[in-house]
Order: structure tokens, then C-alpha cells, then sequence
């Protein structure tokens, strides 16, 4: 009788510690670079916001001539605050045609953020 209840509170001991250690292997880290891409992700789509609304302030001084300004939309694409983060800043015409970029070396994996102007 105490070898069928010693195999049975093995199993469970077993079975228990095997959760916890798949909790703490998979699930914890999972968990830490999902929460770690949203921040990421969040950061770009908010300075993707930002220098939209920049840019949309030029265009709207200048509706009509807006597409000719490379040099003053470059000069707000260039600027980053804090860290410099390597990174390709461009504005689209409404055919889609780059109008003005600044343009980085990314080291691949990247994410990606827009925002309409």
C-alpha cells in the first residue's frame, strides 16, 4: 500500500515541478519581450505621431508647394530625441512617391510604425 502512495505523490511532485519549471522557462521570459515589444512598438508609433503632426504643419503653411521643401522636412526628419536609434524616416506624396527620407543602416530584425499625415 505505501508503494502505490509513494508512486502516486511521485507522479504529482513530478507533474508539479514540471508546471513551475515550464512557468519559469517559457512563460516569464514569453511574457517579459512581449511587454518589452509593446513599449518598443508604443515608443515609434507615438515619435511616428509626433513628426506626422510636424510635418503636417509644414504642409498646411504651404498646401500648394509643400512637395518642394526637401531640405526644411529632412531638417525635422533628422531630428531624434534621446538615444539615436538607427532608423528610415520617410514622407509620401498622396501617389505615393517619396517626397523626402533620412535614411539610416538598420540591422534587421526592424519594426515598423507609420503614421498619416
Amino acid at each position: 500500500m505505501h508503494k502505490t502512495a509513494d508512486k502516486s505523490s511521485t507522479r504529482i511532485i513530478t507533474w508539479l515541478t514540471s508546471i513551475v519549471v515550464t512557468i519559469v522557462v517559457v512563460v516569464l521570459p514569453l511574457g517579459y519581450f512581449l511587454i518589452s515589444y509593446k513599449y518598443i512598438a508604443g515608443s515609434i508609433e507615438t515619435e511616428a505621431e509626433i513628426k506626422a503632426r510636424l510635418i503636417s504643419n509644414i504642409i498646411s503653411q504651404s498646401p500648394d508647394m509643400w512637395q518642394y521643401e526637401n531640405i526644411r522636412i529632412e531638417e525635422y526628419l533628422s531630428r531624434r530625441p534621446g538615444k539615436q536609434v538607427p532608423e528610415i524616416r520617410r514622407v509620401f506624396d498622396n501617389k505615393r512617391n517619396v517626397v523626402a527620407e533620412s535614411i539610416d543602416e538598420i540591422p534587421s530584425p526592424t519594426l515598423t510604425q507609420s503614421a498619416s499625415i
